[in-house]
């Protein structure tokens, strides 16, 4: 593998882990409202 696609390989895992943090905070956000 070249690292171009390395490179490109390592920016989707980090949008990915991104985009699971963001779920993540809203869904912990959710909680936190119903439980008020």
């Amino acid at each position: 593998m070249n690292s171009t696609g390395n490179n490109v390989a390592w920016q989707e895992a980090t949008h990915a882990k991104i985009e699971l943090m963001r779920m993540g905070h809203l869904a912990s956000d959710s909680q936190v409202f119903a439980q008020q």
